[in-house]
């Protein structure tokens, strides 16, 4: 798979980025990606955030509406995640609502999903859900970024 242009971020993925001493790395996938989040996977974030004493979620809220591309839950992602939730429930499958409506939101979008925790996610792939590694990602941009040095020097 091709690395995406834009892509929705889940929780896993953003705290991933947020922790200390990973700025340039946050930094490089900004300058790379068009990053959309899920304003659940923002909460999820402040409150864990709050949580350890990492910051007012206020506070943190205003910088993450500065740095990514809040989606909020609309009737159609509303919708699309009942519709999901009712299909896995048939199937015996009880899951997390937040990842659904995270799930419908990329759907709704037709954008890729970058997460640190593929597996949470595969149950929803028949639904079509592209799936990206956060690790993979992070290491195609690290590797073209070091191609595109090496080309410099060479001119």
């Amino acid at each position: 798979m091709t690395k995406p242009s834009s892509a929705l971020m889940d929780s896993k993925a953003l705290a991933w980025l947020h922790a200390k001493g990973r700025d340039n790395v946050l930094k490089l996938v900004l300058s790379q990606v068009e990053v959309y989040v899920s304003a659940l996977s923002i909460y999820e974030l402040l409150s864990a955030m709050s949580y350890y004493g990492l910051g007012d979620p206020k506070t943190l809220s205003g910088v993450m509406e500065k740095i990514y591309h809040i989606l909020y839950p609309d009737r159609e992602v509303i919708a699309m995640a009942a519709s999901i939730n009712a299909d896995l429930m048939h199937k015996g499958v009880i899951h997390n609502d937040t990842d659904i409506i995270v799930v419908a939101t990329a759907l709704r979008h037709g954008l890729p999903l970058i997460t640190a925790d593929p597996d949470r996610y595969s149950i929803f792939k028949p639904y079509g859900l592209v799936v990206y590694r956060l690790d993979k990602l992070v290491k195609d941009l690290e590797e073209e970024l070091q191609a595109r040095i090496m080309e410099e020097r060479v001119h």
